[in-house]
């Protein structure tokens, strides 16, 4: 009974150890982010960070995309709003607090999604070490570290997608949290959607049942965006966004660039991000006196460091011998809805949108969770050795990633320093 109870206190340690550690390098990473680069509008690889802030604080905020974030505004509002009053009321400026607030949500949304990678990775067969060793990746990832540290749709959209995956690795019976899950998968952003499809297609039988929770997961979905336009945030209807969604279809591939773009910059960054157009990142050509946005580009070998091309190669061959892996050797329901979800990621973003990177919250844990593969079933004699390694691996990453993320944060001061010397 002692030796239960001991085992059971080391998991809740890990567990608690793990959560309170994402939260508090969300944090930390928050509090050293300059806050003219956080509110310039598309400055940050593109992110609309004082649109989102507006949309989870003010009820009479507008968002003519918000149909594409069918719940967004409806599940954070009521707990950013009363936290940003109540920072008001103390005296904190009105900025100050909606900043705190908004940040908050997201740093709970980091230790969230830590919870369900390492959850998975107990359930795929990783012991409690290895599976809190492979998560650091996820805090390590430039994805972590550049979007954990702002407000954005993606990192809350990262723990909602994975928690269809969450519950089929589970092998959860109820129908009632299947329907929940399929909702939570549309709320935050509606392609994320297809993870609950998948994840549910591989767990519900019958397919008569399945097909009900879908109908009835939409009907759900589309009521309580209803309420949301209506009573916390506006939004153009289906037909007007279709056509302005037509900007975000590409004209410009760079297959190469894309590739690194999508499967390594988000974990390791490759040297400090370049400024560059918003136009020429669909078209190929900028425009004159534009905007300019920073962007992670594939640079000749010269440009990157040693160090970075061998984290590089290490996490890529860690997260092909996972893929290997998860779709032959140890596959199963989890691992195939994985990289289904994966591939979905790669292919949509692909022909639509900014560069991936822009994105990467949503689909890093799926990857980072796939790689984790690599290890199922190695001897534990073998596993201290490669977790040694994976450990000093993951502290380098982390240790290039925030050089990045501190330069990019020069970057961008320096041309807002350059608009308001032009002006």
């Amino acid at each position: 009974m002692n030796k239960i109870k001991t085992t059971l206190k080391k998991k809740k340690t890990i567990f608690y150890a793990g959560f309170l550690t994402a939260i508090s390098w969300s944090v930390f990473l928050a509090w050293s982010f300059p806050e003219s680069v956080r509110m310039h509008f598309d400055l940050w690889f593109g992110a609309d960070t004082s649109l989102i802030i507006s949309n989870m604080v003010d009820p009479n905020s507008i968002n003519v995309r918000s149909i594409l974030h069918p719940l967004f505004a409806l599940i954070t509002f009521p707990v950013a709003f009363p936290i940003s009053f109540i920072g008001e009321a103390i005296g904190a400026s009105k900025e100050l607090s909606q900043i705190i607030s908004t940040q908050l949500i997201i740093a709970l949304s980091g230790g969230a999604t830590w919870i369900l990678i390492y959850n998975i990775f107990l359930k795929i067969g990783l012991d409690k070490f290895q599976s809190f060793c492979i998560s650091l990746i996820f805090l390590s990832s430039t994805s972590f570290i550049f979007w954990w540290s702002t407000t954005e749709t993606f990192p809350l959209g990262a723990s909602t997608l994975l928690l269809p995956v969450f519950l089929l690795a589970n092998r959860c019976e109820s129908r009632i949290t299947w329907l929940l899950a399929l909702i939570a998968s549309a709320s935050i952003t509606v392609s994320n959607y297809t993870a609950g499809l998948i994840s549910a297609g591989l767990k519900i039988r019958p397919k008569k049942t399945y097909l009900t929770l879908i109908l009835i997961s939409i009907l759900c979905t589309s009521t309580l965006f209803a309420v949301q336009k209506k009573y916390v945030l506006s939004s153009m209807g289906i037909h007007q966004i279709l056509e302005s969604e037509k900007r975000f279809i590409k004209s410009k591939y760079q297959p190469l660039n894309y590739m690194f773009n999508f499967f390594v910059f988000p974990i390791v960054a490759p040297s400090t991000p370049e400024l560059v157009s918003q136009s020429y990142l669909y078209t190929g050509k900028s425009e004159e006196n534009a905007p300019q946005q920073l962007n992670f580009t594939l640079s000749g070998i010269k440009e990157i460091s040693l160090l970075r091309i061998c984290a590089s190669i290490t996490w890529l061959g860690f997260l092909a011998k996972g893929l290997y892996n998860a779709l032959f050797t140890k596959r199963s329901k989890v691992s195939i809805a994985l990289t289904c979800i994966l591939g979905f990621q790669f292919f949509m973003h692909f022909i639509y949108g900014d560069t991936p990177f822009l994105y990467s919250a949503h689909y890093v844990p799926v990857m980072v969770i796939l790689s984790g593969y690599a290890i199922v079933d190695i001897s534990r004699k073998r596993s201290r050795t490669l977790m040694s390694f994976i450990v000093l691996i993951i502290c380098l990453i982390c240790a290039l990633n925030v050089e990045i993320f501190a330069k990019s944060h020069e970057l961008g001061i320096s041309y807002i320093s350059s608009i308001i010397n032009n002006e």
